[in-house]
């Protein structure tokens, strides 16, 4: 992926929030970012439930009404856990993306 690297680190959570682990040491993975104007925050999280659906779906619990205000609609968290494609997925909403972005593009103050 553009713009970031993923690096395998190990990591002991404390006091987790979802009771899970506390105190024992895990495999994770490690997001740095490397060029944040290439950088897809969205693109990235996609893949990264795709890849959690496939490889650990017993352990894959949603707070639904917040994690779907991330992409804008569960139709998206719901085809990426069945399987489909991230890349195709992403791509298909690009154009309201970028109507989106038209729309709110003078109520930006940062650039």
């Amino acid at each position: 992926m553009s713009g970031v690297r993923f690096e395998a680190v190990r990591f002991t959570p404390v006091e987790p929030t979802d009771g899970k682990f506390p105190g024992v040491e895990l495999p994770g993975v490690k997001i740095v970012v490397t060029d944040r104007n290439l950088a897809e925050p969205s693109r990235i999280a996609a893949a990264l439930l795709w890849a959690l659906a496939r490889t650990t779906p017993d352990s894959l619990v949603f707070r639904v009404p917040r994690y779907d205000e991330h992409f804008g609609v569960a139709r998206l968290r719901e085809a990426l856990v069945a399987g489909a494609d991230p890349d195709s997925l992403m791509a298909a909403e690009q154009p309201a993306v970028d109507t989106w972005r038209a729309g709110v593009e003078r109520y930006l103050i940062y650039r």
